[in-house]
């Protein structure tokens, strides 16, 4: 009797063994499988200008990893850039225009001091009308974000599903993780242990209000999403120095000019 127990637990021993090795072996192949997906087939991809994005894989998306700066639509249509600020006001065909470098500056110790240069490290600033233009503003084989995408990144980064359904403030260090280039950060309230793990790269590009003038460069980045709230109003993100999460902001007036990321479909 004692043989045969005996027996059962050298038996019981060798399936625990198997199993907990199987179980490590699994684990490490899950581990190693997912640290080779890369969604992104490429490392850049270009628009109708000729510039250049790099790109980034995070979760099961591929994103753009730098603000749009394209002047034409994909479709070879040229982008309607405006300078006035009443003619800005009342766009809604679609529109681009450029952060204005001779603005005053609040959150940044050093200024940009040519158009070409805020173009290079900002990108271009357009309004919801550009975003959701039938001539399409991404490049081909890319689109504009929903906020379906944008709650899918949230959560990749760590943010529960229930509060990325959320308006306004939510998340712990998600914002921080997809801010970039330390350096444009005007404050330290953004940079966490975390900043830029995501490699998104976020730039404080500021934005343009709805009435024609320009503001927060330094300490605001600001992204549209490709949905609309009502005839007036959009949905955007904002990333801000002064913590470490996301707004989600489900009321912004579509003449404002945001920063603008395309998603790989």
């Amino acid at each position: 009797m004692l043989k045969h127990l005996n027996n059962i637990f050298l038996i019981m021993g060798i399936i625990g063994t198997v199993w907990l090795l199987f179980s490590f072996l699994s684990a490490e192949n899950k581990e190693e499988e997912k640290a080779q997906i890369n969604f992104c087939d490429e490392g850049s991809l270009e628009d109708k200008n000729g510039n250049t994005y790099e790109t980034v894989s995070i979760g099961r998306q591929c994103w753009m990893a730098e603000n749009l700066k394209t002047t034409t639509y994909s479709d070879g249509t040229p982008i309607l850039k405006i300078e006035d600020h009443d003619e800005w006001w009342y766009d809604e065909e679609g529109s681009y225009a450029v952060y204005d470098h001779e603005y005053p500056y609040r959150y940044i110790g050093e200024k940009v001091t040519s158009e070409i240069e805020m173009i290079e490290t900002y990108g271009l600033l357009y309004n919801f009308y550009a975003v959701i233009n039938p001539s399409g503003l991404c490049p081909d084989g890319w689109s504009i974000p929903n906020d379906s995408d944008w709650r899918e990144l949230e959560v990749s980064l760590g943010m529960s599903p229930a509060k990325a359904q959320e308006r306004w403030y939510r998340g712990v260090d998600q914002g921080s993780k997809l801010a970039g280039y330390i350096d444009l950060w005007g404050k330290d309230g953004i940079k966490t242990e975390s900043f830029g793990d995501s490699g998104f790269n976020a730039v404080p590009a500021g934005y343009r209000r709805s009435y024609g003038d320009y503001g927060n460069l330094g300490s605001n980045a600001n992204f549209w999403t490709a949905d609309e709230t009502d005839d007036n109003n959009a949905i955007s993100r904002e990333i801000y120095t002064g913590n470490t999460g996301i707004y989600r902001i489900d009321n912004i007036n579509k003449n404002n000019g945001h920063s603008v990321r395309c998603i790989k479909r």
